[in-house]
């Protein structure tokens, strides 16, 4: 047998496998999304006194709080400065109040790490951030951890 031909049967088999297989009883996996962020990524004249407030289309893991950062400048290099963060009761969203006022007229970056998790364990989906400003920040080693990975949204002070 060629081997071109036993790869179309192999084929064959799997696709009738998967067309017989009874994945109804396997519940799908819902994937928690990032819904809303505000301040966006690129609003400017953003108050000094600002709360940050991320909402998530589902229930959130405990102890997220400790990805959501806030950076100095236009980036995740940037001082980070203190916040003080709470969730919601069903946790899916988390309001932070940065512990002091922001400085006039300066950049500030929003980041939420790529480490955040719903309260499943599964790595929550970002991708609806590209429509509210928010950029990827690049992972390499560090993807999943604290300051890799996850997506910021960067805007200014009034």
């Amino acid at each position: 047998m060629s081997i071109l031909r036993a790869l179309s049967v192999a084929v064959a088999t799997l696709a009738v496998g998967a067309a017989c297989s009874d994945n109804a009883s396997e519940p799908a996996l819902a994937e928690v999304q990032l819904q809303s962020v505000t301040p966006t990524g690129g609003a400017t004249n953003v108050p000094t006194t600002a709360t940050m407030i991320m909402q998530f289309s589902g229930a959130m893991m405990d102890g997220m709080e400790q990805y959501v950062m806030l950076h100095q400048g236009a980036g995740v290099t940037g001082s980070i400065h203190p916040m003080a963060c709470e969730w919601s009761a069903d946790h899916t969203t988390i309001t932070c109040q940065p512990q002091g006022p922001l400085g006039p007229h300066m950049d500030y970056t929003l980041h939420l790490g790529g480490g955040m998790r719903d309260d499943a364990g599964h790595t929550i989906g970002m991708d609806d951030g590209y429509g509210m400003g928010g950029q990827m920040v690049g992972g390499g080693m560090m993807s999943g951890g604290m300051m890799g990975g996850g997506m910021m949204f960067t805007f200014r002070t009034e």
